[in-house]
């Protein structure tokens, strides 16, 4: 085994654990024991486990890049319905999406790492403002609301969703919220401010 891959490999086996049980409840000794190597070829690449998260918060952070990217082209509310539906891809391997999981340990986290984090949730906040400012503008999206107010209450609901499904192993529930999150943005004609 090379030395990247070695990296590599304890780069994604801990980002499965933190997505699984939580930053904070798994150790290096445990991706060194998934992997079949000792602590110290981890060390190797890692100086301490905040090194590691920093480089699992940088592999998260790519990920979401590399999403966003694939379904730019779709329409609004298709970009939303792709954004829950990852949701759904995380409850099937029971675990959650590595920025949720950090959510969920963010007072625990080292400093350097909560800046990282809410770095991440900056960059979810702005892509959805973009989102639906864009179904705004067509027509797609209630109005009454400014668009980052409303990317927020859809980052909840996705965070939200993503808690429940690991706790239920309901997709139902995953697909309910979905749902719901769509319904909301929707145009109200009742009211609503055009």
């Amino acid at each position: 085994m090379t030395a990247t891959s070695t990296k590599d490999k304890a780069l994604i086996e801990a980002s499965n654990l933190s997505q699984q049980v939580g930053f904070k409840n798994f150790s290096i000794q445990q991706v060194a024991d998934k992997l079949g190597i000792k602590q110290p070829s981890i060390y190797r690449h890692f100086t301490s486990k905040d090194e590691l998260g920093e480089a699992m918060i940088g592999l998260y952070r790519e990920s979401f890049r590399t999403m966003k990217e694939t379904i730019e082209d779709l329409d609004p509310r298709a970009q939303i319905d792709a954004y829950f539906s990852l949701a759904a891809k995380f409850c099937l391997a029971d675990k959650v999406c590595g920025f949720v999981a950090l959510l969920g340990d963010y007072n625990a986290l080292p400093k350097s790492m909560q800046r990282l984090v809410d770095k991440m949730l900056e960059d979810q906040k702005e892509w959805l403002s973009s989102v639906i400012k864009r179904g705004q503008k067509e027509h797609l999206f209630r109005k009454d609301r400014k668009a980052d107010e409303i990317a927020e209450i859809v980052i909840s609901g996705y965070v939200g969703t993503q808690m429940l499904g690991k706790v239920t192993a309901n997709l139902a529930t995953i697909e309910y919220m979905k749902e719901t999150i769509l319904e909301f943005l929707k145009i109200k004609n009742s009211g609503a401010k055009e």
